[in-house]
């Protein structure tokens, strides 16, 4: 449960454009459940923001690979490739 309450935190830091606290708090939900794919989606659009695209593409392929089931990361990365373009 402490796993999607720090999920929650960092997609609140995400919404107010506060991109470094929230990768800090994804990375505490990750340290408390590494299973858990929405945190490495969240840390991977965090540094899209950031314009790190190479960081958001590696974050964002461990996201769909823990949980290919879970659509959003595809999505997120078909984008950042196209403004690799």
């Amino acid at each position: 449960m402490a796993d999607k309450s720090y999920n929650g935190l960092g997609n609140a830091y995400y919404e107010i454009k506060e991109y470094d606290k929230a990768i800090q708090v994804y990375l505490k939900c990750i340290e408390i459940n590494p299973q858990f794919s929405p945190p490495y989606y969240g840390i991977g659009i965090a540094y899209k923001h950031k314009s790190m695209m190479e960081q958001s593409i590696e974050w964002l392929k461990k996201s769909a690979n823990i949980d290919p089931s879970y659509e959003v990361p595809y999505n997120a990365l078909g984008n950042v490739y196209l403004q690799l373009k």
